[in-house]
């Protein structure tokens, strides 16, 4: 009797299988703000020069809720073409990041960068971006939408007499936020034209592993 419950244990194990799918999970935001970063750079022929530049730049910065940032960093440039590698001087960078609603809200920041001549200023393209909250509300509810699917496809399982299956593992990956960025790049100009709004999708993909009989 022993050896017919082992035979029969054996020839259940034997029949089992795993059942392995994956599927990614979607979900559209519309974009509430925009964003933009700015990187601005002089030379100076002392070090202390590039703090004296910067340093009012980053006290009037403050002033604007809507940028942040405000740290630089500054490094010797040399004359490489002269053998004993002469120091001509200084560079300084600094770096700003605004995020905004409306273009208009750039103006007053434009026109401080115009303001001084002795510095360069390069900026990334302007894009839409959505609030951080948002993305995570929307991320968490895709995670549970993730888990809930396990449940729904073990009944699907059944119902189509595939099998009798139980969940074994859910591996869910990491989030993919893809942010359009528009093609144009803001000038210093008063007038800023405001880029076309795209809604932002995020996803994230979920691999099921399925133990069936």
């Amino acid at each position: 009797m022993t050896k017919i419950v082992v035979l029969c244990l054996f020839m259940i194990n034997l029949f089992a299988y795993d059942l392995s799918i994956s599927r990614e999970f979607k979900d559209f935001l519309e974009p509430d703000r925009m964003s933009i970063s700015f990187s601005l750079q002089t030379k100076q022929k002392k070090a202390r020069d590039v703090r004296t530049t910067f340093n009012p730049i980053v006290l009037k910065m403050k002033k604007y809720a809507i940028c942040s940032g405000g740290s630089y960093r500054v490094n010797p440039y040399y004359d490489y073409q002269s053998k004993s590698r002469k120091l001509l001087g200084y560079e300084g960078y600094l770096q700003f990041s605004c995020k905004f609603k409306k273009v208009d809200e750039l103006d007053d920041v434009l026109g401080l960068f115009d303001s001084y001549k002795e510095v360069r200023v390069q900026q990334n393209p302007i894009s839409w971006i959505v609030d951080e909250q948002t993305v995570a509300v929307s991320k968490q509810s895709m995670e549970l939408e993730a888990i809930k699917y396990s449940k729904k496809y073990v009944n699907i399982l059944q119902t189509e007499s595939i099998g009798k299956c139980k969940v074994s593992k859910i591996d869910i990956q990491g989030n993919s936020y893809n942010r359009p960025i528009t093609r144009m790049a803001l000038k210093s100009e008063s007038l800023v034209e405001e880029p076309k709004k795209v809604n932002i999708d995020i996803s994230l993909h979920a691999n099921y592993i399925f133990e069936c009989n």
